[in-house]
């Protein structure tokens, strides 16, 4: 790992928290006028603003604490769509069909040439009234921007948590899973700091992986289509699993499902890194937050998930819970198979 020196550390880190909270402000401006337009009026307490702002910088120290302790690039921190004009374009154009979406909350506003039949019926659906749902290139494309813009420029921050756990106990030629992975921006991050380090990323988006596969290619990363559920594994296959924002968007079955698909997959002794939206468990100072969240954005099975703490699951499918990490308002549970 490439650590950066303590005092180079602190010079360097003045850039960052200038981009990221320059970015914070933009999105505070833009959702508060999008509100306004929308009659969809958000009132926190005002402990719950501080509670989330104190997140907010702490999830900042890490992202530069790893970065300078080299487990990924110090570039990695600048890295975010929020900066790029062509992709802010194209999300302010597609801006007043997700609030035309979101008003006459049509959830089921999705691409009728696209064959559902394989679909499980949670998935048939646009989660945060996102245009095409998970069914197209253009979705798949806006992704990265609409979630930072949703989490105030932080998304990334937050999915980077997951980094130094996932390779904590990494050795060259393993094994690692990314279920759920996605467009593999995240995949390609991890990967491209862990060449000689085996990934897959499965995801039941045919649209996403295609997209991923072009977008964010390396040779020591392959991407498959899949279900979480009934993955196309051989048991015992993987040295590590990693999960990103997955668990929140399915229903109860379903999340026991992907919990005994990872425990049957893993290695014995293997580590599981899971990062999701905070739960009642472990954040509440945060509940009205969350809360909100589920309503607003069409998060159909998010009230349920918050009432169901990861680690509990994990300990009755027979995971050994090593650990909690808070991440703004998301958390990383780190576990292991016996």
């Amino acid at each position: 790992m490439n650590v950066i020196p303590k005092a180079l550390k602190h010079v360097a880190a003045i850039p960052y928290y200038v981009q990221r909270h320059a970015m914070m402000v933009g999105c505070v401006i833009g959702q508060t006028t999008l509100r306004k337009l929308t009659k969809r009026q958000l009132d926190p307490d005002p402990s719950i603003i501080i509670e989330a702002y104190e997140r907010y910088v702490d999830l900042l120290k890490n992202d530069i604490e790893n970065a300078a302790s080299g487990y990924y690039p110090w570039s990695h921190l600048f890295k975010t769509p929020l900066t790029s004009p062509k992709l802010i374009a194209k999300m302010l154009v597609d801006l007043p069909f997700v609030f035309n979406r979101a008003q006459k909350h049509n959830f089921f506003d999705i691409p009728y040439r696209i064959d559902l039949s394989e679909y499980p019926s949670y998935y048939k659906r646009n989660f945060h009234w996102q245009t095409d749902g998970y069914f197209s290139k253009r979705s798949a494309q806006l992704y990265d921007v609409g979630v930072e813009f949703l989490f105030m420029g932080a998304a990334d921050a937050m999915r980077r948590q997951v980094i130094p756990y996932a390779t904590m106990y990494t050795k060259q030629n393993s094994r690692i899973l990314d279920i759920g992975c996605g467009n593999g921006k995240f995949l390609h991050q991890l990967a491209s700091t862990h060449p000689k380090v085996k990934f897959t990323g499965i995801d039941l988006s045919s649209h996403y992986i295609d997209y991923a596969k072009k977008k964010y290619s390396l040779s020591n990363v392959h991407f498959d289509v899949g279900n979480a559920e009934r993955l196309p594994y051989e048991d015992s296959s993987f040295d590590s699993i990693i999960s990103i924002y997955l668990f929140h968007e399915l229903p109860k079955e379903a999340r026991k499902n992907v919990y005994n698909e990872m425990l049957r997959v893993l290695k014995p002794g293997g580590v599981l890194v899971i990062e999701d939206s905070e739960q009642y468990s472990t954040a509440p100072k945060l509940s009205a937050l969350l809360e909100k969240f589920s309503d607003d954005f069409h998060e159909p099975f998010h009230a349920h998930y918050l009432k169901e703490p990861i680690e509990d699951a994990l300990r009755e499918t027979g995971f050994n819970v090593v650990g909690t990490v808070s991440a703004f308002v998301a958390k990383v549970v780190i576990a292991r198979r016996q």
